[in-house]
């Protein structure tokens, strides 16, 4: 199609070009002959899409106005490729000259969209020439003819031209030439390299909180793992306020615990349905985790039966109370918890943190410098809801620690292994190149060498002698009753690496109150072996048999003389207890908690941490120096970007000889991957004899080609990534 149009300017147009779907078209000019006040363009339209060209005119002060027009190309499928002949230069010609002009002509029954032209060289003599950018051929009729100077270098010499139709289709030709001329070297250049000295590289940091801020960028705090926190004491001091929110009355040997939860600051926060702590979920919790021998509530369970005939026995003075017989029949006093705290702690750590995936495999809670830094607030979200975990902490909490005092200081030493040497890029000239020098280790390319474990090297002042923390923790229950496994057969088997059925607590979410609980009971009596009288008269007429007669560990038998009470059926003491809890959890003396809504959300206070100030001195060394490579990547980022893109550079091996080295793939160089069809220095400019090599003894290096100058003048050639041969005179 041909456009043509109309262009004004106050003083003069002075020059058009055409974009086509934002592709600057080069192929062909803006035919005017009054400065555009009208022109005219031919452009190829790409077939089955939208085209717009955008027609910009610029005046001589580079102010451009523009116009687009959108034009759809007709739809058609072209399988045909296009004709191509190069009529200049012929193949196996011979020229003597820096560039050749290649002609030719393209026809297509659509349309010819482009014809490009490239320069190669078959630089490894293994037949396949490699090509240089793709230069575009111009015409002034649709490419019927065209031409194109292109530069050419001496040698054998390949020109392949590419003619693309507005289909896409090409067509490919190869024209081979020998070029016998030999450049004149242009005027020398002179730059000085300079062999710098050993530098001081030292750093040494001392950093208050607004210096590390500075010093370390947010971004890269929360990426620095500074401390793995076993969470062991900190979860038994929460079970321990937790316990004690309603008061410690339930310690007494008696069967009413006389909770009271306005005692206490964490028990004044319970509120239940009904506005009071009693009918509230957290008094629930703090009633099960509390229960006693003497103070068990078991009506509603399968023990109810078993409780009342031995209320009757004691009665008539033939027995103990229930509460002896459970006592004896788990081993422990009448006034300890059923489930004890470290069974309980044990739990929580192995089913609630170990499977959230912010922990460690252990449930370590990961303390990062950010976190420390912002007084642990960002854990809120880090032990949140992931994932199908509920979160360790309750979702939209915010936890808090004054892990820093005012006294706070950081104290960092490090060696920079970064060397400036002095360098040529052969097209611009001389520039310089910051290089890694690590004769360190273990890894040999840390930019920052750091020794965290060395405490000249590496402090942290200022901490909080005995650190705590508020926290508000959430712990959820399961949306059903879950029924104990009961009865010889499978259930001897059952358990948390091999459940049986879903319906018993093993095959529920380690995270949820039943599985706590049974995951208490089952590390505090898996080893129980008991086999109590509850009554006898001349001969035991109730005795509950616990790991007896071949049974494992923890399995209680309940042989009772006419099955008198309704006993349980015989099962592990944990799935037992497990049921009484779920059953406490949801009767609370004056209220009922329906199944699936007994989720408690405890906010506690000044939590100890388990730790001192001067056990997370020690225990953030070996945290930090297993990063310190990571971290000198991080602190000093992309160093690279300040350095020249220089082709060669001076410096001093390892011995301490003055050496010249050609750039290396693995050199810290700014921009375009390495591009050298030809590294290293040559005593020729066809470059076909190599003077430089990889290996220099005393050198400390094989990645970079090198040269050892002689005493005196030397001179060599180069190649650059653009192709261009360069002579080099040292002196």
């Amino acid at each position: 199609a041909v456009i043509t149009g109309n262009a004004s300017d106050d003083e003069a147009v002075v020059r058009m070009e055409v974009l086509r779907n934002g592709e600057l078209l080069e192929e062909r000019l803006i035919l005017t002959d009054d400065f555009y006040a009208s022109w005219a363009r031919r452009v190829t339209l790409l077939p089955g899409q939208t085209n717009v060209f955008t027609f910009r005119a610029y005046d001589a002060l580079g102010n451009v106005g523009e116009a687009t027009l959108a034009l759809v190309g007709t739809p058609e499928v072209d399988r045909l490729p296009p004709t191509l002949l190069v009529t200049a230069p012929v193949d196996g010609a011979s020229i003597a000259a820096p560039s050749v002009d290649v002609r030719g002509s393209a026809m297509d029954r659509l349309g010819i969209r482009e014809v490009k032209i490239q320069v190669g060289r078959d630089l490894t003599g293994d037949g396949e020439p490699e090509y240089g950018e793709s230069l575009m051929a111009h015409t002034l009729d649709e490419f019927a003819s065209f031409e194109r100077s292109v530069d050419v270098p001496s040698g054998d010499v390949f020109l392949r031209v590419r003619a693309i139709d507005v289909s896409g289709v090409a067509t490919t030709e190869v024209v081979r030439i020998r070029n016998t001329y030999v450049a004149e070297w242009a005027e020398e250049q002179r730059y000085p390299l300079f062999l710098r000295p050993t530098p001081d590289t030292t750093v040494r940091m001392e950093l208050d909180r607004d210096g590390v801020n500075e010093v370390i960028l947010p971004s890269i705090q929360a990426q620095t793992e500074i401390l793995r926190l076993d969470p062991a004491t900190l979860i038994r001091n929460a079970l321990a306020q937790i316990k004690n929110a309603c008061g410690t009355a339930w310690r007494n040997d008696a069967q009413n615990p006389q909770h009271d939860c306005t005692l206490t600051p964490l028990g004044r926060t319970f509120r239940g349905p009904n506005g009071t702590w009693q009918s509230s979920a957290e008094y629930a919790l703090v009633r099960l985790l509390t229960m006693t021998p003497a103070n068990v509530a078991v009506a509603g369970t399968s023990l109810e039966g078993l409780e009342g005939l031995a209320g009757l026995l004691s009665s008539l003075g033939l027995a103990g109370d229930f509460s002896d017989i459970l006592a004896q029949t788990l081993g422990i006093s009448r006034t300890s918890e059923i489930v004890g705290t470290e069974a309980v702690a044990t739990a929580f750590q192995t089913g609630l943190l170990a499977p959230h995936p912010n922990t460690g495999p252990n449930g370590e809670m990961i303390i990062t410098l950010y976190d420390a830094m912002n007084d642990l607030s960002s854990l809120g979200a880090t032990l949140g809801p992931a994932g199908s975990h509920p979160g360790i902490l309750a979702a939209g909490s915010t936890p808090y620690s004054e892990v820093f005092t005012d006294a706070f200081q950081m104290t960092i030493v490090a060696e920079s292994n970064l060397r400036w040497r002095d360098g040529v890029d052969l097209s611009l000239g001389k520039e310089y190149i910051a290089i890694v020098e690590d004769r360190t280790g273990p890894s040999t390319n840390d930019v920052l060498e750091f020794d965290f474990n060395d405490p000249a090297r590496f402090d942290v002042t200022g901490l909080t002698a005995n650190p705590v923390v508020d926290l508000r923790i959430a712990l959820r229950e399961n949306a059903r009753f879950i029924p104990a496994c009961t009865g010889d057969g499978p259930c001897k088997t059952n358990a948390p690496s091999t459940p049986r059925g879903t319906q018993y607590v093993w095959s529920t979410p380690s995270w949820e109150a039943e599985y706590t609980v049974a995951s208490a009971a089952r590390t505090q009596y898996r080893t129980r072996v008991a086999n109590p009288c509850a009554f006898s008269l001349f001969v035991c007429l109730a005795r509950i048999n616990v790991g007896q007669n071949g049974d494992p560990p923890g399995w209680a038998d309940f042989n009772i003389t006419l099955n008198l009470g309704n006993p349980p059926d015989e099962q592990f003491i944990w799935e037992m207890v497990s049921e009484v809890a779920q059953v406490a959890l949801h009767r609370l003396p004056s209220a009922t908690i329906p199944e699936g809504q007994a989720n408690v959300a405890f906010t506690l206070e000044d939590i100890g941490v388990g730790m001192t100030a001067e056990e997370i001195r020690a225990a953030v060394r070996p945290v930090l120096q297993g990063q310190a490579s990571t971290l000198s990547d991080m602190l000093l980022g992309d160093y690279a970007a300040n350095n020249g893109r220089v082709d060669l550079f001076y410096a001093r091996g390892a011995d301490g000889v003055p050496t010249v080295y050609f750039a290396a793939a693995g050199d810290p160089r700014p921009g375009a991957p390495y591009g050298y069809a030809r590294p290293g220095f040559f005593s020729d400019a066809a470059l076909t004899s190599m003077v430089s090599t990889r290996t220099v003894p005393g050198s400390g290096d094989t990645e970079h080609e090198k040269l050892r100058l002689a005493v005196g003048e030397s001179t060599v050639f180069a190649q650059d990534e653009d192709g261009g041969v360069y002579r080099l005179r040292f002196v």
